[in-house]
């Protein structure tokens, strides 16, 4: 058979079809063709390829590292497993990094262009006044001053974090916030613990997968601001500005940028560090989400509205100052960067973002320390995962 083989040019589909797609074009190809013909045999051939999950997923990474290493596609006689396998190794051997990109499109489209140029324009935007703000905190030219209004709209500044006046609208002791990490603590268990026993591959899960996964985590970021309600404003007959739900004082207009700056670089930063040591890590969001237009509706408005908001209130606003009040400000910083970590632990694969994004919650933290205010960190947040959903929506 021809060097040139295509079972998708041949069934007529493109790399994206679905298994329904390919099948109804290969019943409807073969129906046409003449029995015992070249074109009935290849369209047979084809469908022996594309026709298996485990066959279409070699071929399509076989095709993948093709295009990348500039080899011709194979013929289909070539697609014996154990040739494929062979193929593969002595690939490896010669330094290339193989992985399964099933589905993959090769191509560059608008929609790449648009999503990266969207991540490049906020992470500029974010991390040269990032940049500028660190060089002027450590050049001494300005003294690290942070602001806090009270409830009755008094502003206060202050040079030394830890000072307890600095968090004197926060009523909420360190027990508050242990019984208000009971539920999260427990929900974190019962994830990774499915995760690791189950092992499922969440590339097989179905819309209605997606559309329940999601709509727990709805419930899960309607928790969080639940409890941090109950034990910061309700308990102890107080206002959402004890949560941070105050004007920023004491920063530039800029400074938020340079709080979502700090999280871009952070997550570049590590994500470069992991490839540089050819470790390619995995998202915690499933890729066929995109192939569904109601998860996807779903998911963006959990990842870009629901859990920034809700995140910021529960891991900044709640335990961030609950913690800081006692025992400082780095310590308040570190024990929420650790537990916003925590939250997003999921599938084994993906535990090699948790220092990074346990990291950003760190910066967060640091963001609202700084103005005495959600509003930052909660725009920095919002920014991020957004340009993580388009990015993630593009590939």
């Amino acid at each position: 058979m021809a060097t040139d083989f295509d079972p998708y040019r041949i069934l007529g589909v493109d790399r994206g079809a679905s298994a329904d797609d390919v099948r109804a074009a290969y019943e409807r190809l073969r129906a046409d063709a003449p029995a015992a013909s070249e074109r009935r045999r290849e369209v047979e051939a084809a469908y022996a390829v594309l026709g298996s999950e485990e066959g279409r997923r070699e071929y399509d990474s076989r095709l993948s590292v093709r295009e990348l290493t500039g080899v011709p596609v194979a013929s289909a006689d070539a697609l014996a497993g154990d040739e494929f396998r062979r193929e593969i190794d002595s690939l490896v051997r010669r330094g290339f990094e193989v992985k399964d990109v099933s589905g993959d499109s090769a191509h560059l489209t608008k929609r790449h262009i648009f999503a990266w140029g969207w991540a490049l324009l906020w992470f500029v935007m974010g991390f040269v006044p990032f940049v500028a703000y660190l060089f002027y905190y450590f050049s001494g030219r300005t003294e690290p001053m942070y602001v806090w209004i009270d409830s009755t709209g008094v502003v206060h500044t202050s040079s030394a974090p830890g000072k307890l006046t600095m968090y004197e609208d926060v009523a909420w002791t360190p027990r508050d916030i242990a019984l208000a990490l009971i539920l999260p603590l427990l929900l974190i268990v019962l994830n990774v613990g499915a995760s690791v026993a189950t092992d499922i591959d969440t590339d097989d899960l179905t819309e209605t997968d997606h559309i329940v996964s999601f709509g727990f985590g709805f419930l899960l970021e309607i928790a969080l601001v639940g409890l941090a309600f109950n034990f910061a404003v309700r308990k102890y007959n107080g206002s959402w500005r004890s949560l941070g739900f105050k004007w920023p004082g004491g920063v530039q207009w800029w400074f938020p940028l340079a709080v979502a700056g700090g999280a871009f670089a952070t997550i570049w930063f590590w994500v470069g560090l992991l490839y540089a040591l050819g470790i390619a890590p995995e998202s915690n969001i499933p890729d066929n989400v995109y192939d569904f237009a109601i998860p996807v509706i779903m998911l963006g408005l959990l990842s870009v509205i629901a859990a920034p908001l809700a995140e910021e209130v529960f891991f900044r606003g709640f335990l961030f100052q609950g913690i800081a009040k006692r025992w400082g400000m780095w310590a308040g910083i570190g024990f929420s960067a650790f537990i916003f970590g925590l939250a997003h632990a999921g599938a084994p694969d993906s535990w090699l973002l948790l220092p990074a994004i346990a990291a950003i919650g760190g910066i967060f933290a640091w963001g609202f320390a700084k103005s005495g205010s959600i509003y930052p960190s909660l725009f920095a947040h919002v920014i991020f995962n957004s340009v993580s959903f388009i990015i993630g929506f593009t590939e």
